[in-house]
């Protein structure tokens, strides 16, 4: 990573998102490999044998790190929970007491240094944590699941507040977490760990991102898996996805995808056509699906249909699905995918090679 570089490290559950940041912190002890902070290595396995050569301690490791529950101590003041933060520091108490009050001014948590952790939201309990990470000044900033007790109301006004927070002290940060969202505000870097293996690592706005299965589902792509029965030419397949046949043009694949390979079809939940009715005939880019439920929100409605055994998510302006809705007379709907619409991406198994 740049130094002062924020990267958002998501993943599915189980995927060692926590575990990761654990190793990085020193928390845990990692059965192989090699961690390098700031171009010092603080864990290092002998390839071999798996003997640990180095395995610095955390307190030397200059980082700071914020678990998702910011393990504060309730029975500690503000100020004593973040003076913490300096506890195997080699300053004076006078050093100490000035770091303390300079972060709590700086973060606007001065009235509060008094109080204890029960008495205090959640926003202001992850600035508290914050301060204690921040406090001895760390080469890197470890964030697990930061937003996950923030509720939804206020998360917008958190982000910001850390985003600017980041920007201000140009620390290097890793953000662990689940949330999309996260990535849309903190975005200059994006790691995804799938099957305990990182299988992306980019500028999360590119046209990259949906090459990654996990990132499309994610940012609210459908995600259908099928096998390619042709190979029209370089980068245009026809794909077999049930009863159903898909021409698809875009894609992000390897040169060994053959007639027969499992692939992941990949479009976005706003379509050019959904008709009513389904007709035997078997078209090119249309898929048949049955209508589970409609979710009404204030703009646009979205649909849910199940087609070949899968869920998928159609988005429809209000006005457009009154149409719709006076015409149908059952469950069955069409979808109609327009080819640029459509990318293909490898389909990979949960440790990551290829299906």
């Amino acid at each position: 990573m740049r130094r002062g570089e924020v990267a958002v490290l998501m993943g599915p559950n189980a995927s060692g998102k926590t575990t990761l940041i654990k190793a990085i912190a020193g928390l845990i002890t990692p059965f192989k490999g090699k961690i390098i902070i700031d171009d010092n290595t603080v864990f290092e396995t002998r390839r071999s044998d798996g003997h640990i050569v180095v395995n610095a301690p955390p307190h030397l490791r200059k980082i700071g790190y914020v678990p998702s529950d910011y393990a504060l101590f309730d029975h500690l003041t503000v100020w004593e929970n973040v003076m913490l933060g300096l506890a195997k520091k080699p300053f004076s108490r006078h050093e100490k007491e000035k770091k303390v009050r300079d972060i709590l001014e700086f973060m606007s948590l001065e009235r509060y240094s008094n109080m204890k952790p029960p008495a205090l939201s959640n926003g202001l309990k992850q600035k508290v944590a914050l301060a204690r990470a921040l406090v001895a000044e760390p080469k890197l900033l470890l964030l697990d699941e930061p937003f996950s007790s923030i509720d939804p109301a206020s998360k917008p006004v958190i982000r910001y507040e850390l985003k600017k927070l980041l920007a201000s002290w140009k620390i290097t940060t890793i953000i662990a977490t689940h949330d999309v969202e996260d990535a849309f505000w903190f975005h200059d870097r994006v790691l995804v760990l799938n099957g305990r293996k990182l299988t992306y690592d980019s500028p999360f706005l590119s046209e990259e991102t949906i090459s990654n299965e996990y990132l499309a589902k994610s940012l609210g792509f459908n995600v259908l898996e099928g096998r390619i029965i042709r190979i029209m030419e370089p980068g245009k397949y026809l794909v077999e996805i049930g009863k159903s046949i898909i021409l698809a043009t875009r894609g992000s694949v390897g040169n060994k995808l053959a007639e027969g390979s499992l692939v992941n079809i990949v479009f976005p939940p706003v379509v050019s056509k959904l008709t009513p009715g389904c007709s035997e005939n078997v078209e090119v880019n249309s898929l048949k699906g049955n209508l589970l439920e409609v979710i009404e929100r204030f703009d646009h409605v979205t649909l849910l249909l199940e087609i070949d055994s899968s869920k998928v998510r159609v988005n429809l302006l209000r006005g457009e699905w009154e149409k719709l809705r006076s015409m149908v007379s059952g469950n069955c709907l069409t979808l109609i995918l327009p080819e640029n619409s459509v990318s293909i991406i490898e389909k990979r198994e949960p440790g990551g090679r290829n299906a």
